[in-house]
């Protein structure tokens, strides 16, 4: 497991082995064990997030009662475009993003909308360059968005570059075997559902016999999609809103981090379907800690898949491990902040250079008004800003600035308790 001297030169040695692995194992077993009580025979890990828990499944799978475990290549980018219709509002969602930019521009390329499509649209709509680059806020934004479908000739443009999009993915999925008759559900992060409920869309679409898409999840946010918008999701972590949820940037950057970069979409090559794949935006600190995070998971489930007493107390001891994980979220020390500070995270879908931020940084007297006025909001629960973990940024803090920040921390934590 590492020296307390292999912490101070390595400080994410410790949360590797000690925090995000087991954690991880926990949810791989889950999820294998309870496929195979349910029926299923096949489980696909979504790219980006479940590409740790593919390699972990694949080592931990033993015997002749295994499950077909496959690896799908997909984002919120990449279904996005795909699953847009104009009697279907579920998709308004993603184009359209509080906190986010949302300029014409940066809408209609949420959509997926080409760059010849994008101008023809500007000029048809009359609208200056500069106007169509310009900040909106969200009301104005959601109107442009009702102008773009609600106008015959744009939302035809928007209605066939769907179209397109759709038959290259519809043959990457068949290709991947989404109509088989074989039972399947998706293993991926979780939160929203939106991916799925997008992937659901597209295959409803299609019109040719398919399963109805399910989905094995870490955690599911307060306001998940339902059932009938997304299908059939078993969270591991119960609670809908958990603090698993809530600090989903650290998640995904510190505990599903992955070794290739995000899906912007499909292409044919040589008339078979394709992922496309965006620019890696990662630096060096980021992808070694992939590189070790990988290592020390498919090392350590190998050792569970030999010794099934391991497996046992790891299910035994679950309670334990979620509650490490919740002090490391709520308690980080500064050391490992400190590594993590190197870390980026894109909070918008589009995974470009421009969006990167730090996952966390030290804060400042205005960043305490920043946290307060969303912890006075109505419209939702406390967030830190989409690009920055709050606790890691408060443990490299002064504690003038952390003394207010816990206190709204916990005025948080006794609102989502009182919700239930």
């Amino acid at each position: 497991m590492g020296t307390d001297a292999d912490h101070e030169d390595n400080p994410l040695d410790h949360l590797r082995h000690r925090i995000v692995v087991p954690f991880l194992l926990a949810y791989v077993i889950w999820v294998l064990d309870h496929a195979k009580r349910h029926g299923l025979r096949r489980l696909y890990f979504v790219a980006r997030d479940a590409e740790i828990l593919f390699r972990m499944a694949q080592a931990l799978q033993s015997g002749s009662d295994v499950l077909e475990l496959r690896y799908l290549y997909g984002s919120r980018r990449a279904w996005l475009p795909p699953s847009i219709t104009p009697d279907n509002t579920d998709w308004r969602r993603f184009p359209v993003t509080p906190g986010q930019n949302n300029s014409r521009h940066d809408i209609t390329v949420r959509m997926g909308l080409d760059d010849d499509v994008r101008e023809t649209i500007r000029r048809h709509l009359s609208c200056s360059v500069t106007e169509w680059s310009k900040h909106l806020p969200y009301d104005q934004a959601s109107r442009f968005l009702d102008e773009l479908m609600g106008n015959a000739s744009t939302r035809k443009m928007v209605v066939l570059s769907a179209a397109r999009e759709r038959d290259i993915a519809l043959s990457y999925f068949r290709q991947e075997g989404l109509f088989d008759d074989t039972p399947w559900a998706l293993v991926d992060a979780g939160w929203s559902l939106n991916s799925q409920a997008a992937l659901k869309r597209i295959l409803d679409i299609g019109g040719e016999p398919h399963h109805a898409p399910k989905g094995y999840y870490l955690a599911l946010a307060r306001d998940h999609l339902k059932e009938a918008q997304a299908g059939i999701a078993y969270p591991f972590v119960p609670k809908a809103g958990s603090l698993f949820s809530r600090r989903r940037v650290i998640i995904e950057h510190c505990f599903l981090i992955s070794t290739h970069a995000t899906t912007r979409g499909y292409q044919m090559k040589k008339n078979q379907p394709a992922p496309v794949f965006g620019k890696e935006l990662r630096g060096e600190a980021e992808l070694a800690y992939a590189a070790k995070l990988h290592e020390t998971a498919i090392s350590a489930a190998q050792l569970v898949a030999a010794d099934p007493a391991i497996s046992s107390a790891l299910t035994e001891h679950v309670g334990e491990i979620l509650s490490n994980v919740e002090s490391f979220l709520r308690r980080p020390n500064a050391a490992d902040a400190h590594a993590m500070a190197l870390f980026g995270t894109v909070a918008d879908m589009r995974h470009e250079k421009t969006f990167v931020e730090s996952l966390c940084r030290p804060l400042r007297r205005k960043d305490v008004w920043t946290v307060f006025s969303k912890a006075i909001s109505k419209k939702k629960n406390l967030e830190s800003p989409p690009f920055m973990w709050l606790e890691g940024s408060m443990a490299l803090s002064p504690w003038h600035v952390r003394i207010p920040l816990e206190f709204a921390l916990f005025a948080d934590d006794l609102r989502n308790f009182l919700k239930g």
